[in-house]
């Protein structure tokens, strides 16, 4: 199997997209199935931001990005549709991606966690997930935060904290234009944590502190 996630997927790190995947390569390697886990990393030319989202490593995969870019469409981006399709072609003839002067793709083992990253910069890097400890380090604050009982940043859905009159004043106090937005509606399922790599500079880590603490000031409400 190949398993992977966009490197700002659904979710942000600990969602069940990125941490999802790493524990679904974990859970299937321990059964001797062989896995080779990826994070796509990679962006567009053309799109101007880092972050690749969800779903953008599709184009690349099939090595069609002109398709989806156009004329936007850059050697670079078209170099990348080429590396990793040349991977999944491997794969489809052979149960293996890995064949010719391609990187060597590791195959997944939870104590290796190595992977392999088509990266922002345009290459196919394999090692250790940078991104293990810190990936493991929020899924223990997400069942701490679970066992609270608290509204907080990790796992309460944004729309619930707007639903709580109190806990939209918390939020209101901190972030008051996403408050105010009418796009606010668009991340209702979603956690502060979850889209925090779309609004860095607003959604820091300080920030995030501060807003926790003042959520757990704040009965939970019951439905």
């Amino acid at each position: 199997m190949l398993i992977g996630a966009t490197s700002a997927d659904m979710g942000g790190k600990s969602g069940f997209m990125i941490a999802g995947a790493r524990d679904a390569s974990a859970t299937i390697a321990a059964q001797k199935v062989p896995v080779w886990a990826y994070r796509f990393s990679y962006v567009a030319d053309s799109v101007g931001k880092p972050g690749a989202g969800h779903a953008t490593d599709i184009p690349f995969f099939f090595d069609n990005a002109r398709i989806k870019y156009g004329a936007a469409t850059t050697p670079r981006d078209e170099q990348m549709g080429k590396t990793i399709s040349a991977y999944l072609v491997n794969f489809a003839r052979s149960g293996n991606p890995n064949g010719g002067d391609l990187p060597v793709w590791p195959r997944y083992a939870k104590a290796s966690d190595e992977i392999l990253d088509f990266a922002a910069s345009g290459k196919a890097v394999p090692g250790r997930d940078p991104w293990g400890a810190e990936i493991d380090d929020l899924q223990a604050r997400t069942a701490a935060a679970l066992a609270s009982g608290r509204y907080n940043s990790l796992t309460t859905p944004i729309g619930a904290m707007l639903d709580d009159p109190a806990a939209k004043a918390v939020l209101a106090r901190y972030l008051p234009a996403m408050v105010a937005s009418p796009q606010i509606d668009m991340a209702r399922g979603q956690t502060l944590v979850g889209v925090q790599t779309y609004f860095p500079a607003l959604l820091t880590d300080a920030t995030l502190k501060a807003i926790d603490a003042d959520l757990a000031k704040v009965p939970m409400a019951r439905h």
